[in-house]
C-alpha cells in the first residue's frame, strides 16, 4: 500500500499486506441462497405443526382467498432454492432446448403446490438445491489434484545480477560530490542542515529525497521522521527505502535482483531462485547445489539433489540454498507450460460412454416426461370409461401427484454428472502420481491393454551410454580416432554421439575439443540418417561414423575381434579407409524387471522390445526382463512396421485388444503416433514424443506403465458400477411412483440420493 506525498513528491511504502487465498468448497452466494431457502422453510414447518392462525386474506375480483403464512413461507424457501434453476430452465428454454433436469425439479414442485402439497414442494426444490451444492463440493475436490497443477504457472522471475559486477561498476570515483563510492554506497546519501521543503528539519526527521547532483546521477537521500508529520499527512516512525532508477540505469535496492514477468526473460538469462521458491524457467543449474522439491512435476515425493550442470525444470521447488539457473526454453515451452496444456486439453476429450450418457438423457429427459404426463391423465381417464363414472378434479389428483413423483425420480443427475465426474477423477489420480492421459477417451482404451511394445534406451534401459572400448584401426591411433569421432559426432544430438563427445572431452580436455569444434563448425555437406549414422566431407575426404550397415554396406562385414565384444558399436571411416570403433553400453534401469512382472500380473499378454541396437544386445536384455520377443536393429519406419505386425496379430483374436507402444524419443514418434494407446516415456524433454503420445509420463520410471494401466481399469469398473447403481435405483424408484407407493419424499432421495452417491463413488477414483 503506497501513499503519493506531494511535499516532497515521493512515495512512502509504509507496510505490505499478504494476500490470503481461501480456496472454498462452496460459493459463498450458493450458500446464502440455500441458508435463506432453510430458514424459510423450517419457519414454515414450526407454523404448520403449530397450526398457526395466521392467515392472509386476498380480495380479487369479488372473491376473498386466503393462504396460510406457512404456505407463503414455503414457497418464499422453494423461490430461494430454486432460483439458479428457474434462472437456468429459462435460459435453456430461450436456446430451444426444454427437457432437461431444471425442467424436472420446476414443473414436479410447482405440480406439488397446485395439489396443496406446500411442504412438500419446498422440500423437493431445498433437497434438491442442498443436493447441488454437495456435487458441487464433490466436483470441486475432485478437481483440486489436477488445479493444483496451475500452481506450476511462475508469478516472476528474479533477475540474476552478480555482486562483483555491481561492485566493480560503482567502484569508479564521483567527481560531482568529491566522495568516493566507498564512502557512500551509490545511494548518495547526504545529511543536509537545513531545511527540507515539507518544513521540517533533518535533524528531527529524516526524508528520502531523490536529487540529482553534478555526476549525472540522482542521489537518494533518507530522512527520519520522529512522530511528526509531512505535508502528507503521515507519521513517520521507520526508515522509508525507495526502489528507483537513476540515469546511469543501476538498481538502488540494494543486491536484489530485479522481478521481471516470465514472458519477458529471454533464452540463456541467468535468474536467481531462492530456497523455498518456484523455478520459474526451465534451464542449467550453473551456481549451487540444491535439493529440489519434483513432486508436483514428476509425482516423487523424495527431493532430488541437483549439483551445477544439471537440469531443472520449471514447477520445481528450491528446497535449500540459492540456485543461479540459465534459461534454456521460453515460458510458453517449458515443460510446466506442456504439462499444463495436455491437463487442460485432456478435460476436453470425452470417453465414448460419456457421449453415450449424454445422447442418452437427451432422449431420456423427454421420454419420461411424457410418460409421467401420461401417468397422470391416462389412468382416471381408462378408471371412468370401465365404471362409468363421472370425471372430477379429485379423480385426478392421486394420479397427477403419482405423475409428480415420477419426473422427480426420471432427473437424470446421477448419469450426467457422475459419469464424467469418475473419469475426471480417474485424471485427475493418475496425475497425482505423474501419469498425464490426454484424454478421458484414452482412459477407456487403456484399460482393454493386450499388449505392450517397448523401445529400448531410455524406456527399459537408463538410455545413459558410457564408452567402454576405444579401438582404432591398424592405420590409425587413438588420438586421430577420438579426433575423427568428436568432430564426425559435434552436430549430432543422438544420445550415443552425446556420450562419446563426453568422453572425449574428458580424456583430451577442453582446450584440444575446442579446437575439434571450431573444425567442426566449419564442416559442409554435412547429413544424418536417422537410426544408422553422419556423413560429412573434411579436408575434401569423406568423414562417416554410424552403424556397420551404414558403414560397411553390411552388418555382417565388422571385424570378427569387434563382433565378440557386447554394446552399442560406432564404426569409423575416413577417406573410404576404416578408421576405427567406440563402443558404448547401457544397463537396465532397476525398475524395468518389477515393471514387466506387473504387467504380467495385471493380465498383459504379450510383452516385445524394439531396438535399433545389435541383435545380440536386444536378445540379452531381452531374456533378463523375460519378454516375449526381441526386434533387433530397427530403424524407426521399420519400428512402425514391426508394430504394426504385431498389432494385427494380436486383434485377429479379439478385434477389441490394445496394442500400447512405450518410447521416449524423436525416433518413437512415428510408432507413438501409430499406437493405439501411445506412452511418452519422461517425455518432458521430447517435443515430439509428447505431440505424438496419448499418455505422457513425467518420470522414465517404467513401474508408472502398469499403474497406468491399473488406474484406467478402475476408473472404468468406478463408471460401471455408477451406471449400474442408477440404473437399478432409478428403475426400482419410477415402478414405486407409478405404483403410489413412492413419495415426493422418497423422490427426493431418488434424485439426490443416488446422484450423491454416484459422485462419493466416482471420488474413489481419485486414488
Amino acid at each position: 500500500m503506497a501513499c503519493s506525498c506531494m511535499a516532497c513528491n515521493h512515495v512512502h511504502e509504509t507496510h505490505n499486506h499478504d494476500e490470503h487465498h481461501h480456496d472454498s468448497l462452496w460459493d459463498k452466494h450458493d450458500i446464502i441462497r440455500f441458508s435463506v431457502a432453510a430458514v424459510f422453510f423450517i419457519a414454515g414447518i414450526v407454523l404448520k405443526i403449530a397450526s398457526e392462525p395466521f392467515k392472509i386474506t386476498v380480495q380479487f375480483s369479488g372473491a376473498s382467498y386466503s393462504i396460510a403464512l406457512s404456505s407463503l413461507l414455503f414457497v418464499g424457501s422453494w423461490l430461494a432454492a430454486g432460483l439458479e434453476v428457474i434462472q437456468t430452465l429459462l435460459k435453456t428454454i430461450g436456446k430451444g432446448s426444454i427437457f432437461d433436469e431444471n425442467f424436472l425439479m420446476t414443473f414436479a414442485t410447482l405440480g406439488a403446490f397446485i395439489l396443496g402439497e406446500w411442504s412438500e414442494g419446498a422440500a423437493v426444490m431445498l433437497f434438491y438445491n442442498l443436493g447441488e451444492l454437495l456435487q458441487a463440493a464433490a466436483v470441486q475436490q475432485s478437481r483440486r489434484s489436477i488445479t493444483n497443477l496451475m500452481d506450476l504457472r511462475p508469478e516472476f522471475v528474479r533477475l540474476y545480477r552478480n555482486p562483483a559486477d555491481s561492485e566493480s561498476e560503482h567502484g569508479d570515483a564521483h567527481d560531482c560530490c568529491g566522495h568516493e563510492d566507498d564512502e557512500h554506497i551509490h545511494s548518495h546519501e547526504h545529511i543536509h542542515a537545513e531545511m527540507c521543503e515539507c518544513g521540517h528539519e533533518h535533524g528531527e526527521h529524516h526524508h528520502s529525497h531523490s536529487e540529482n547532483c553534478e555526476c549525472g546521477h540522482e542521489h537518494s537521500h533518507e530522512h527520519h521522521h520522529e512522530h511528526e508529520e509531512c505535508d502528507c499527512e503521515h507519521e513517520h516512525e521507520h526508515t522509508h527505502n525507495h526502489a528507483e532508477e537513476c540515469c546511469c540505469e543501476h538498481h538502488h535496492e540494494g543486491d536484489d535482483p530485479d522481478i521481471v514477468a516470465p514472458e519477458d526473460v529471454p533464452i540463456g538469462t541467468l535468474i536467481l531462485v531462492k530456497p523455498g521458491e518456484k523455478v520459474p524457467l526451465d534451464g542449467i543449474l550453473v551456481e549451487g547445489a540444491c535439493s529440489f522439491d519434483t513432486s508436483s512435476m514428476t509425482g516423487e515425493s523424495v527431493p532430488r539433489f541437483i549439483e551445477a550442470g544439471g537440469t531443472v525444470l520449471a514447477g520445481f521447488v528450491n528446497t535449500d540454498g540459492l540456485a543461479v539457473i540459465k534459461t534454456t526454453v521460453a515460458a510458453e515451452n517449458t515443460a510446466a507450460a506442456k504439462m499444463l496444456q495436455l491437463v487442460e486439453h485432456a478435460q476436453d476429450r470425452k470417453a465414448k460412454t460419456e457421449r453415450l450418457i449424454s445422447s442418452f438423457a437427451r432422449v431420456y429427459t423427454p421420454i419420461v416426461t411424457i410418460g409421467a404426463v401420461v401417468l397422470a391423465l391416462l389412468p382416471p381417464l381408462v378408471l371412468s370409461a370401465v365404471h362409468g363414472s363421472p370425471l372430477s378434479w379429485n379423480a385426478f389428483v392421486p394420479w397427477i401427484s403419482r405423475g409428480l413423483v415420477f419426473l422427480v425420480i426420471s432427473c437424470p443427475c446421477a448419469f450426467v454428472i457422475s459419469v464424467p465426474l469418475g473419469y475426471f477423477g480417474g485424471l485427475g489420480g493418475a496425475a497425482k502420481k505423474g501419469i498425464l492421459i490426454k484424454g478421458a477417451d484414452f482412459i477407456d482404451s487403456l484399460a482393454k491393454t493386450d499388449s505392450v511394445v517397448f523401445d529400448k534406451t531410455g524406456t527399459l534401459t537408463a538410455g545413459v551410454l558410457t564408452v567402454q572400448h576405444i579401438l582404432p584401426a591398424e592405420q590409425f591411433s587413438t588420438e586421430e580416432l577420438l579426433e575423427l569421432a568428436y568432430i564426425a559426432e559435434y552436430h549430432s544430438g543422438h544420445p550415443i554421439a552425446v556420450a562419446i563427445k563426453g568422453a572425449i572431452q574428458g580424456r583430451l580436455g577442453k582446450e584440444k575439443t575446442a579446437v575439434f569444434e571450431k573444425e567442426a563448425a566449419e564442416l559442409r555437406q554435412y547429413t544424418e540418417k536417422a537410426g544408422s549414422g553422419v556423413k560429412m566431407l573434411r579436408n575434401g575426404q569423406e568423414l562417416a561414423a554410424g552403424s556397420a550397415l551404414f558403414i560397411f554396406g553390411d552388418a555382417e562385414k565388422q571385424p570378427v575381434s569387434i563382433a565378440q565384444i557386447e554394446g552399442t558399436k560406432v564404426f569409423l571411416s575416413y577417406g573410404g579407409r576404416y578408421a576405427g570403433c567406440i563402443i558404448c553400453s547401457d544397463s537396465i534401469k532397476p525398475q524395468s524387471a518389477q515393471a514387466i512382472r506387473e504387467l504380467r500380473g495385471a493380465g498383459v499378454g504379450y510383452l516385445e522390445m524394439l531396438t535399433g541396437d545389435t541383435k545380440r544386445t536386444g536378445e540379452k536384455i531381452a531374456a533378463e526382463l523375460q519378454l516375449d520377443r526381441c526386434s533387433s536393429e530397427l530403424l524407426p519406419h521399420e519400428k512402425v512396421a514391426r508394430f504394426e505386425a504385431i498389432s494385427d496379430e494380436r486383434k485377429k483374436g479379439n478385434a477389441r485388444a490394445v496394442c500400447v507402444f512405450v518410447g521416449d524419443g524423436i525416433n518413437d514418434a512415428p510408432a507413438l503416433a501409430r499406437a493405439d494407446v501411445g506412452i511418452a516415456m519422461g517425455g518432458i524433454g521430447s517435443d515430439a514424443a509428447i505431440e505424438a503420445a496419448d499418455v505422457v509420463l513425467m518420470t522414465d520410471n517404467p513401474q508408472l506403465i502398469p499403474q497406468a494401466i491399473k488406474s484406467a481399469r478402475f476408473t472404468r469398473q468406478i463408471v460401471k458400477q455408477n451406471i449400474v447403481m442408477s440404473f437399478v435405483v432409478k428403475i426400482a424408484f419410477l415402478a414405486g411412483g407409478a405404483l403410489g407407493i413412492i413419495g415426493l419424499w422418497a423422490a427426493v432421495f431418488a434424485d439426490v440420493g443416488v446422484a450423491l452417491l454416484a459422485v462419493c463413488n466416482s471420488l474413489r477414483a481419485r486414488r
